[in-house]
């Protein structure tokens, strides 16, 4: 049986942290799966270490598909790797302030426009 929808988000942003990200990959494995839907998904995955990370196999993956792409944080770094995560912080910070400037408010203005 195939279930059409109206697919009404563009673009969706996850964060999930640890074994949270179950529910996320349930959606996201839907959306991807889907040839019709053309939502973009940015998922924003935290754990304590770098072999904390669940499913890194299968999300590595799907991000060959063109509407999905995952940022890894790593929060318990060791000084060898302080230059590494901070560059994360940094691209966690810009998708952040993308995705708050990107989303229109209602009326169709974005965020930071003046009129």
């Amino acid at each position: 049986m195939i279930v059409l929808f109206d697919f009404q988000c563009r673009r969706i942003g996850m964060l999930a942290a640890g074994t949270g990200i179950a529910p996320m990959l349930q959606v996201i494995q839907g959306i991807v799966a889907n040839e019709l839907d053309e939502t973009f998904i940015q998922l924003v995955y935290s754990n304590r270490t770098y072999d904390d990370i669940l499913m890194k196999e299968a999300l590595d993956e799907m991000k060959a598909y063109w509407n999905f792409s995952v940022l890894y944080v790593i929060t318990e770094v060791s000084c060898i790797f302080w230059v590494w995560y901070v560059m994360f912080i940094s691209q966690v910070r810009g998708l952040y302030r993308k995705l708050w400037t990107d989303f229109p408010l209602r009326g169709g203005k974005k965020r930071g426009s003046v009129s």
